[in-house]
């Protein structure tokens, strides 16, 4: 937690680095076994089953783990822990609500190191009420969201989320991202965002603010889909890209709740855009 006094230097601690899946699937890739997030969850795992086989298969799978916790040492652990009673693949099919399955670290540790829950908690109680409201509520973004989304879908200006965003920061619960060579998103580890989802989920306004998410990018997809003729079309494709799985969720929702006549309007909006990137088939 940053103290914000003259003199204090920042140092960001990046997750352990994870492997490459597009090499990892089905076979060990070079350079697999010694990724660190790989290693971690390898040397953690034979302490807890010293005959765990490490075949090709295993240690594709175990990559994937190490992926889906985002590279994160505590998640690593907890889930190399369950691997006395669960295969790495049987682990890997129960990420889904990783916060259930990583707990049980060990007793000599302190509370908030014994469930990845309870690690996330004692961040998230560093947080004054406003900000904690901010953070739950930005759990509605998939993959992150550029300011003047946050701004617009919570209801801030866009000064207020800087300060906002600043403070998640300093309690390590978002992160800066580099978008593009002009343009920063902010984000949370999907590990941070399952944790605020659950809190989101329970608020009165959440589906008000799933219809703004909604709004904001079918209004982003009308926006753009012109401009994917033109020769601003590169850049529009790199924010596409960008927000895709915003797009995907803003889009799922209106299905979801029936709103035919928007998920249409999302649709003809995003055709084009499905065709560039070859998404056809999803979209269809």
């Amino acid at each position: 937690m940053r103290l914000r006094i003259r003199g204090e230097h920042e140092v960001f601690v990046a997750p352990l680095a994870v492997p490459n899946l597009t090499a990892a699937s089905g076979q060990v890739a070079p350079g697999l076994r010694t990724a660190p997030a790989v290693e971690l969850f390898v040397q953690r795992a034979l302490e807890a089953r010293s005959d765990l086989p490490l075949d090709d298969a295993t240690l594709a799978t175990i990559a994937q783990i190490c992926v889906r916790l985002d590279g994160l040492p505590l998640a690593i652990e907890l889930a190399a822990a369950r691997v006395r009673l669960l295969s790495p693949a049987a682990i890997l099919t129960r990420l889904d609500r990783r916060l259930e399955l990583l707990t049980g670290g060990a007793r000599d540790l302190p509370e908030r190191h014994r469930t990845l829950r309870g690690a996330i908690a004692a961040s998230d109680e560093l947080l004054a009420p406003r900000e904690r409201r901010a953070w739950q509520r930005l759990a509605v973004f998939s993959g992150g969201c550029m300011l003047d989304a946050a701004a617009a879908v919570l209801g801030e200006s866009e000064t207020d989320m800087l300060d906002i965003i600043g403070a998640l920061g300093d309690a390590s619960l978002a992160r800066t991202v580099q978008a593009s060579v002009t343009d920063m998103r902010f984000a949370m580890l999907e590990t941070i965002r399952e944790y605020a989802l659950d809190r989101f989920v329970e608020r009165p306004e959440a589906d008000e603010l799933r219809r703004r998410h909604a709004d904001h990018f079918l209004a982003l997809m009308e926006t753009t889909e012109p401009e994917l003729r033109g020769p601003a079309q590169p850049r529009w494709i790199e924010r596409l890209d960008n927000e895709h799985d915003n797009l995907r969720t803003a889009l799922r929702w209106l299905l979801d709740v029936g709103e035919a006549d928007l998920g249409l309007r999302f649709a003809a909006a995003s055709s084009q855009f499905w065709y560039m990137r070859g998404h056809v088939s999803e979209g269809r």
